[in-house]
């Protein structure tokens, strides 16, 4: 039966190939482990400790505690220098002796803030100048703050960015790497205050970023330490619906006939995007121009086209265009249109408003022969112009069977 001391060296863990690699199992199995000499049961990954050490080696030696204080993570620790294995039959002692850790000092990334409750006294090894004060900045002065903005604009538009909150404790810095504030890129504040500030002064397409920076005081002139808190971006858009329209020829076109379109009034650096609905295709959705060619057939004038103009942002629109396509040629009658003003005259003993009445094919062409019943009474004085006319807008006259056929002249769409 064996002792617990031979129980314990034939574990796995007490294997170190790190430390004699050109033992045998056998002579790793004969080594005391550092468990048996510290009376200490843990299995022996609990002691891998990175933060001790830069070495295999050197992490491999290390056990909970030293010298009676626990582990911080905001001070380098003090190098440990590793204990060896107590020699064993069959040990080559020419084998060399690993190298020490470096010396005290040495850096390691700050990754967590020091435990809450005083600090404990220095130890052998701290090093005094790496006080994380970017993390407690961070932590302390970045909670809490609002900061909120449209998330697109015009170029040479004012924009407004409200902002806020913070600790009360903390000094904070507005900033901007487009444009200004009030003639200044930046707007310092104390922590709990806050307000609306205008943004001006951007004449070009693109982002604008803006940040809240937590400072030490208000008139700190120097980045250092300062850490961004909270940032929004705001696109900036050259469009200008206002001015940019659909510049085209006409509103009536025929099946399988192609026009082209453009933008009137287009500003440099905007991206304009052309939108088709109903029948027909656009040779491009893209650019400051396109052409646009009608369907084959338009039954019931369902194919007739509306195309949109689009700038920079979809969903803010320029301009919109509709097309009337007609597939009818004949000289059938689509519509009557009376043409305004017309003259107050006398008939059949009252004022009546004489109107000159047009009747209109599904081409848009006008027949020459006119409409009956142009007017409507109760106009005065005798002579005047009048405008009570019978058909002040399009009058549809056109049969089912001319609708199926595709007669669809662009006054009645």
């Amino acid at each position: 039966m064996s002792s617990v001391a031979d129980k314990r060296t034939s574990l796995e863990y007490n294997m170190r190939p790190a430390v004699n690699p050109g033992q045998s199992f056998q002579d790793f199995a004969l080594n005391i482990p550092d468990q048996a000499i510290q009376g200490q049961s843990k299995k022996h990954s609990e002691f891998k400790k990175p933060y001790l050490s830069d070495s295999y080696q050197g992490m491999d030696y290390q056990w909970d505690g030293y010298n009676g204080y626990s582990p911080r993570f905001d001070v380098p620790i003090a190098p440990i220098t590793p204990r060896h294995p107590i020699p064993s039959p069959g040990d080559d002692p020419s084998f060399p002796v690993p190298p020490p850790p470096p010396a005290p000092g040495f850096p390691i990334p700050k990754i967590y803030p020091p435990p809450p409750g005083p600090p404990s006294s220095p130890r052998p090894g701290d090093n005094p100048t790496q006080t994380p004060s970017f993390v407690l900045v961070f932590r302390k002065c970045c909670i809490g703050l609002n900061l909120s903005g449209p998330a697109t604009a015009k170029i040479e538009t004012p924009i407004s960015i409200v902002y806020g909150g913070g600790n009360t404790e903390c000094s904070y810095e507005l900033q901007t790497d487009t444009g200004s504030f009030d003639g200044g890129t930046s707007v310092y504040f104390e922590g709990g205050g806050g307000g609306t500030a205008t943004l001006n002064g951007i004449y070009y397409p693109g982002t604008a970023t803006i940040t809240i920076k937590a400072i030490g005081t208000a008139t700190a002139t120097s980045v250092e330490g300062r850490a961004i808190c909270k940032s929004i971006s705001i696109e900036i858009t050259a469009c200008e619906c206002n001015s940019a329209y659909i510049a085209y020829t006409t509103q009536q076109m025929a099946v399988n006939e192609s026009q082209n379109l453009t933008v009137g009034n287009p500003v440099t650096g905007s991206v304009y995007t052309w939108v088709l609905s109903g029948g027909g295709s656009l040779s491009t959705y893209t650019g400051s121009s396109t052409t646009y060619t009608a369907p084959a057939a338009n039954e019931n004038c369902l194919q007739n086209a509306t195309i949109t103009l689009k700038c920079d942002n979809p969903e803010e629109t320029c301009d919109t265009l509709q097309i009337a396509i007609n597939a009818v040629t004949d000289t059938t009658i689509a519509y009557w249109l009376s043409v305004s003003p017309g003259t107050c005259t006398r008939e059949y003993g009252g004022w009546f408003c004489f109107c000159t009445c047009n009747r209109y094919y599904c081409t848009g062409g006008v027949s020459p022969t006119g409409c009956v019943g142009t007017g409507i009474y109760d106009c005065t004085p005798l002579g005047s112009a009048c405008t009570n006319c019978r058909y002040p807008t399009p009058y549809d006259v056109r049969t089912e069977a001319q609708k199926a056929a595709g007669c669809c002249p662009a006054a009645l769409i």
